[in-house]
Parts: structure tokens; C-alpha cells; sequence
């Protein structure tokens, strides 16, 4: 009997690693611009408000929400239309549309799922309307459960470096899974065509600290040099991190200070008794 129970921490490794190595691969959207044909459009959906999360760097008094019913032909996006925005800056007339489409259907003989989001911001240039970027993202060709959502106040529309022409910051996750890892998390930080972002992972869900105090939120930081987020590690699975910021190296650095602040904000969302996310929204559920 003692052998048995000094064997059975291994043969519990053991069964984990098989179970790991059998699940199929997820396969991912790239947050990268889309084509610049890729305007399919949808039905609109009710204008839904986003909670409110404290971070720097609100949207400003000259960028107000706008009626879905109300928006000018030429802005639209795939999916189910959630929220857009306008406003007027140093060139010229600007939209922001967000969105959100999942569907099912048969991938490799196996039941699957795709969760994606949309954001693009239009402008006016010649009195018509033109796409100035696209992000879509999410996971496809998921066998468990897919999930593309933004974080409460997901989408920030700011003025960093005063230089007249608004940037729009975007914090979301994503995933596919059958169990309760932690989650794909980015901030994304677009200005005309640049592009800048943070890229890691969530805190530890609720329901996997099975009853343990967690640690404290921390501040926005980078993971420790040869993390491999793919690999479970508890140690930013418990808190959540991000793998570089050498998108940002020549941002100005203003950029780099909200897209943490704007990732310590979905910390706080996604720790344990944080605020709930926009999921009855983003999942575009009625």
C-alpha cells in the first residue's frame, strides 16, 4: 500500500499530460488589419452601454456614442453590431464601429465553433466614407467552447500626445477550451495606420483557485524572461502577464503608459470577484 500511494502524484502527471497532448490545437484570428474588401455587413442590434472600469485616459468629451439606427451608409461591420462612436480631430470626421459574430458548424468531421470580434475606424475624406484600419480577431475551428469578447470599457478613444489625431485602444481576450485555463488577453493601440499592443494571458478563473486566497492584482509587467505561455505555469497563470513591449519601443511614451494601464483594468476584471465582462453582449446573445 505505501508504494501505491508514492506512485500516484506520477501516475496523476502522467494522465494530465496524455489528456493535454490529445486536445486539438485551437486555431487563432490574427489581430492584423483585414483586407480592405472585407465589408460584409449585418443586421444592427440595440446600442449596449459598456461598464465602466477605472484607468486613465477616458474616452474625451468630443467622442460621443451614436444610435445604431442613425449610421451613415458605407460604416458597417460583419457580425452583430454592438457599439459605434464619432467624433471630429485633426483629420476630419472619424467612426468607430465595434461587433461580434459566432457561428457553428462541421470542421474535420468534428462539431465546432468560431468566435470572432470587429473593430474599424472610417473617416471622411472628399466627402466619402473610407476604412482607415480593420482588426478582427478571435479563435476558429474550435471543438470546445470559444470565446472572443471585450473587457467592460473594452474600447478606449483618447488623445495621448496631444498632437490633435485620436488613438483607439482595444482590450479583449479570447479562447478555446474545455476547462477553466486562463485566456488569450491583448490591448491593442491603433493611431491612423500604426499599430501597437500587449499580448499575454488572463488571471487564473474564479473556478480553478478552488478555494485559495489569491494573490494580490498586480501591476501591469511583462513575464519573466523564458516564459512560455503556452505551458502551464502557475505563476502567471495566478496573475496574468504579457510577453513584450517592443511594439512600443518607438511609441511615444504615453502610448505604453494606457496600454498598461488599460491591461491592469482587464486584470481587475478578470481576478477573481472582479466585474463581470460584456458577455451577454459580446456573444452577441439577445
Amino acid at each position: 500500500m505505501p508504494h501505491a500511494l508514492q506512485r500516484l502524484p506520477l501516475l496523476l502527471l502522467l494522465a494530465t499530460t496524455l489528456l493535454l497532448t490529445a486536445c486539438p490545437a485551437r486555431q487563432e484570428v490574427s489581430d492584423s488589419a483585414a483586407p480592405a474588401s472585407d465589408t460584409r455587413s449585418q443586421p444592427a442590434a440595440s446600442q449596449a452601454a459598456a461598464a465602466v472600469i477605472p484607468a486613465s485616459a477616458p474616452i474625451t468629451a468630443a467622442v460621443s456614442l451614436v444610435d445604431l439606427k442613425t449610421l451613415p451608409a458605407g460604416v458597417k461591420l460583419p457580425g452583430k453590431l454592438l457599439q459605434a462612436w464619432h467624433w471630429t480631430d485633426a483629420d476630419g470626421e472619424q467612426w468607430l464601429l465595434r461587433s461580434h459574430s459566432k457561428r457553428n458548424y462541421t470542421f474535420e468531421e468534428m462539431d465546432a465553433t468560431e468566435s470572432l470580434l470587429h473593430v474599424a475606424q472610417f473617416r471622411v475624406k472628399d466627402g466619402k466614407m473610407e476604412r482607415l484600419w480593420l482588426l478582427q480577431d478571435g479563435v476558429k475551428d474550435c471543438p470546445f467552447d470559444s470565446v472572443a469578447r471585450f473587457y467592460p470599457d473594452g474600447v478606449s478613444i483618447t488623445d495621448l500626445d496631444q498632437d490633435g489625431v485620436h488613438e483607439v485602444t482595444m482590450a479583449y481576450h479570447t479562447t478555446c477550451t474545455s476547462d477553466v485555463s486562463p485566456q488569450d488577453m491583448k490591448v491593442i493601440l491603433r493611431e491612423r495606420e500604426g499599430k501597437w499592443g500587449l499580448r499575454g494571458s488572463t488571471w487564473l478563473p474564479d473556478e480553478a483557485m478552488q478555494g485559495k486566497t489569491p494573490p494580490p492584482v498586480p501591476q501591469a509587467a511583462a513575464c519573466p524572461p523564458g516564459t512560455d505561455l503556452s505551458k502551464m505555469d502557475p505563476q502567471h497563470w495566478h496573475t496574468g502577464c504579457y510577453q513584450s513591449e517592443q511594439d512600443f519601443a518607438s511609441a511615444p511614451p504615453a502610448f505604453l503608459q494606457h496600454a498598461k494601464a488599460r491591461w491592469r483594468a482587464a486584470l481587475l476584471a478578470s481576478a477573481p470577484g472582479g466585474q463581470p465582462d460584456l458577455s451577454a453582449v459580446d456573444e452577441g446573445e439577445d
